[in-house]
């Protein structure tokens, strides 16, 4: 990667400068010209003398227009001056080019596209606009600097100074470019439209009378309107595309912190399940299609008849035994009967049991390659709480025999992956939870899976740092009813909201 290209020298100057972007590589090859990041090419083949130079002054730091026209002017006279506006919106909507926004020749902002699908702005900013801050703006510390963005985004914005920041905060309340400059102390008119435009570009600011007020307010009925700025961000950042840094297996902290095993370490002391024979078992479980057809979410236990250690033992081997490990070379894999991006497996199951036969109550872990169960916690007002959480979110008239709890070393997926480590981990929450709804199913268990629970009460309950491992999923597991008929899957009166701090509705 190569290092930010330094903004203009020129005494005095205030505007934009363009050069590419600081991850972007350009070569020759064969005749063409390619810019190259990650794993994305853009291709200039047989390039003329003014894309040529263009690109290449480009790519040694940043150039305002006045000097890519008068450039463009010198290689292919005006034919190349029009081409150099198509060349530009190639580069910008192929998100290979950094803004830099310059004052007094000295650079206050940098605006870094993510990503290579950007839609190239056609509404440029005026004085008497009307801005203000996004209700999805969000400014944090980054390489360098300060930095400003929105995931409704495609770029983000580095400060450089105070110009910057102060006019994020004097955008709280909508004002126009003009009146935003006269607010900011230093700041003249020319830099802070300039600085305007890049910050509507990456939606930190909005417009008034576009799609959104200029108070950051959706406007009323509008597609964003339902959204929120921890599902939006999330949802944006952990895609590819908007992502920040690399994507996929990158394995970017091999080298730098030791990998975590592939299978978590027991907690003691440790009791012993009963062994339960799987492949026999196969040849008495109902058909496939049979458990898919009756699956259902039952919220009624049998408390005259509670699950067995037995029962819950095989359960868990169903679903969550370590078959093998193994290493690939970077790291610690594991073989069991779910599949898991990388063969990671970083869902850990802990039973917090309530009545079980044969199983005294508390909060349990299960050794998936032991087949055992290692006591985290006895009965205590910490347990209490997050079995209270379960049966209020799973609307059941009596506490849940078992809640079942599922965690991620997150550790397991994030020393390979990036970007979209936490997103994974929830995909392996679902097929998790459709393999307990069949394989309970199968077993003639009751299962509900819950939409949410609380991951500080379980680091409460067990004593573990949620940066390393923390709740991701939570299902209610029990006796089914004998009286239960196998279409009773009627949904239950939703129950009222949780208060996230107290479990009291």
């Amino acid at each position: 990667m190569r290092a930010p290209a330094p903004a203009l020298a020129a005494p005095g100057f205030d505007g934009v400068g363009l050069c590419l972007r600081a991850d972007a590589t350009l070569s020759c090859a064969d005749g063409a010209l390619v810019l190259a990041e990650g794993h994305v090419r853009s291709v200039f083949r047989a390039p003329d003398a003014m894309t040529a130079a263009v690109l290449e002054a480009l790519d040694r730091g940043a150039v305002d227009d006045d000097g890519l026209f008068t450039m463009a002017m010198e290689r292919g006279g005006d034919r190349g001056a029009m081409a150099l506006e198509l060349l530009l919106r190639r580069l910008t909507s192929g998100g290979w080019l950094e803004h830099v926004v310059v004052a007094a020749g000295t650079e206050i902002a940098r605006s870094i596209p993510l990503g290579h699908v950007i839609k190239v702005a056609t509404r440029r900013v005026r004085p008497t606009d009307r801005v203000g801050l996004s209700r999805f703006a969000l400014l944090r510390r980054g390489d360098g600097g300060l930095l400003a963005e929105s995931p409704l985004g495609a770029a983000q914005v580095l400060f450089q100074g105070p110009v910057g920041p102060a006019v994020v905060a004097a955008a709280s309340e909508a004002l126009t470019v003009d009146a935003l400059a006269a607010s900011v102390t230093g700041a003249n008119a020319a830099a802070v439209a300039a600085l305007a435009q890049a910050l509507v570009d990456a939606a930190v600011l909005v417009i008034e009378g576009g799609d959104r007020a200029a108070d950051g307010d959706a406007e009323p009925g509008s597609p964003d309107e339902l959204w929120s700025l921890p599902d939006l961000l999330f949802h944006t950042r952990s895609r590819v595309g908007r992502n920040e840094g690399g994507y996929g297996g990158t394995y970017r902290w091999e080298g730098r912190r030791e990998p975590a095993p592939a299978v978590r370490p027991r907690f003691a002391p440790a009791i012993e399940l009963p062994c339960s024979d799987l492949t026999a078992r196969a040849l008495t479980d109902p058909p496939l299609a049979d458990v898919m057809r009756r699956r259902r979410s039952v919220r009624v236990h049998d408390d005259d008849r509670p699950i067995d250690i037995g029962r819950l033992g095989e359960l868990l081997a169903r679903v969550g035994r370590v078959g093998a490990v193994f290493h690939d070379g970077h790291q610690e894999l594991s073989a069991r009967q779910l599949p898991s991006g990388g063969a990671l497996h970083e869902l850990e199951l802990y039973p917090l049991v309530n009545r079980c036969d044969g199983l005294a109550p508390g909060l349990y872990h299960y050794d998936a390659q032991g087949h055992a169960l290692g006591l985290v916690s006895e009965p205590d007002p910490r347990t209490i709480l997050l079995a209270e959480y379960a049966k209020r979110t799973a609307i059941m008239d009596t506490m849940p025999q078992v809640v079942l709890l599922v965690t991620a070393r997150f550790d397991r997926s994030m020393w390979k992956y990036e970007s979209m480590a936490y997103a994974l981990s929830l995909k392996h929450v679902g097929v998790l939870y459709e393999a307990t709804y069949l394989a309970a199913t199968a077993m003639g268990l009751a299962v509900c899976a819950l939409g949410g629970g609380n991951s500080d009460a379980f680091a409460a309950a067990s004593g573990i740092d949620p940066l390393v491992e923390a709740t991701v999923g939570e299902m209610v597991i029990g006796s089914r009813p004998a009286h239960l008929p196998d279409d009773d899957w009627r949904p239950r009166d939703h129950a009222p909201p949780l208060d996230s701090r107290n479990g009291e509705g």
